[in-house]
């Protein structure tokens, strides 16, 4: 990675009142370009986040996506983590396909 921006991304009214819930929020194939620019973002569907990806407002994190940037082109995986369960943590989780990793950590106040 070169750069990550931060961003804010809301949680939808539900969520908030929601008394446990969280986990993978929602999983993206990045296509990242040869100069490091994100080409493409596309979402898993996966099955169990279907349910936890509707309580996150999910465009705010995919156009923040979009504005990093990569040290090598290639296939990219970026999960997003996190829910009241976890507590104040969040975790945004960067997989490249030769097994590199850059797992960010982030605690809200």
């Amino acid at each position: 990675m070169i750069e990550i921006q931060s961003c804010q991304i809301e949680l939808t009214s539900e969520a908030i009142d929601s008394s446990r819930w969280g986990g993978v929020i929602a999983t993206y194939d990045v296509t990242v370009g040869p100069l490091g620019d994100v080409a493409s973002a596309q979402r898993r569907k996966l099955e169990k986040s279907a349910y936890l990806a509707q309580w996150v407002k999910l465009d705010q994190f995919e156009a923040c996506i979009t504005h990093w940037k990569f040290e090598n082109s290639g296939s990219y995986a970026i999960s997003l983590i996190g829910g009241n369960i976890l507590g104040k943590e969040w975790v945004v989780d960067v997989r490249g396909s030769n097994d590199r990793r850059l797992s960010v950590r982030i605690k809200r106040p």
